[in-house]
């Protein structure tokens, strides 16, 4: 018996009581915080989400905010055109009925909610009880939101959660973006952008652990397991490994033998190939395309692209924006979502 398939078995039969326990316990967080706010509704009688005052249904998302109609419309189409794009890329997020998403314009609305929730420490979370998302829209909270709602389609899907690296990678993964709306009004989606920033504390983590530690510990690790995603990403396994992650065993709660399938390789070459990845980013100065996630009309999508276009050029084959390395005629290319 090999130490990984060792480390596979033993952590297999923690998993499986530990999975259902875990389950049951985010319930258990919701319903106690929801219990919190019933109990200020009923003593002050009002509830603390009464400040969204817009409301906007769409096909699968129920969005209130305190934006304006004109923007919640922008952010209705961006959500929609994600869903679209999820589903046609990677696997159907099967929703039963709209999600519901409460987009907070700022911290001045936002902060006293998530305090009543006992969630102040985060810009956004996901209650698995009420299928629902919240948002502080402020300071890149698109990102937060997409990395919600992402938690939403891999929950819809499984039985029961996966393995750490592969539920909180996924999300991490598609919480930055790059989005405008083409001459046609289409959105138009890329994803694939990492911070350089992070490279060095995931090159000291993955240079003293293995990829076993790394992923089976991933809440200790959580963007150096997330970078994986980036390598996945960048082979063109990414897709296949997201669309196994619906059907994923028990016996596969970590997902290594899902990730040998799409991968090719056993889990020993992945490493390797895993830890030369990050030792090349390393070694870049500006490995970062876009320090925030973007949202653009296709007027600013044109300014954007006037004031970058040399500084970056378009990859056909990854899908993405990256960095200009040489001078290049590169021809720009979509991915156009359909209304």
């Amino acid at each position: 018996m090999t130490k990984v398939t060792k480390i596979l078995a033993l952590s297999f039969v923690l998993a499986v009581p530990t999975i259902g326990i875990l389950a049951c316990y985010i319930k258990w967080q919701d319903q106690e915080r929801l219990k919190q706010v019933s109990l200020e509704i009923k003593t002050s009688g009002v509830h603390p989400l009464s400040v969204l005052k817009t409301i906007k249904g769409t096909e699968h998302f129920l969005i209130y905010s305190n934006y304006d109609m004109e923007s919640l419309r922008k952010f209705e189409r961006f959500f929609e055109g994600f869903y679209h794009y999820f589903q046609t890329e990677y696997f159907d997020p099967n929703f039963n009925k709209p999600l519901k998403i409460y987009l907070f314009k700022n911290n001045d609305t936002y902060g006293p909610y998530a305090k009543r929730r006992g969630v102040s420490y985060t810009p956004g979370f996901y209650s698995l009880t009420e299928e629902a998302v919240f948002v502080n829209a402020e300071d890149d909270g698109l990102s937060i939101a997409i990395h919600e709602v992402v938690h939403h389609f891999v929950q819809n899907n499984v039985v029961l959660p996966p393995s750490m690296w592969i539920r909180e990678g996924i999300p991490m993964f598609f919480e930055r973006f790059i989005a405008y709306f083409d001459e046609h009004d289409e959105l138009v989606l890329t994803f694939g952008y990492f911070s350089s920033r992070r490279y060095p504390e995931i090159g000291d983590i993955i240079r003293k652990y293995t990829i076993d530690d790394i992923l089976i510990a991933a809440g200790q690790y959580s963007h150096s397991s997330c970078s994986l995603m980036f390598l996945l990403y960048q082979k063109g396994f990414l897709k296949p490994f997201i669309q196994q992650v619906p059907s994923l065993p028990f016996s596969d709660y970590h997902g290594f033998a899902a990730l040998e399938n799409v991968y090719g390789k056993p889990i020993r070459d992945i490493e390797k190939d895993w830890k030369s990845f990050v030792e090349s980013h390393l070694s870049d100065e500006e490995a970062c395309v876009t320090t925030e996630s973007l949202l653009m009309t296709h007027e600013e999508y044109q300014q954007w692209w006037q004031d970058n276009q040399d500084r970056l050029i378009w990859n056909e084959s990854e899908q993405k924006f990256q960095l200009r390395r040489q001078p290049s005629n590169g021809i720009m290319a979509e991915f156009n979502i359909e209304k």
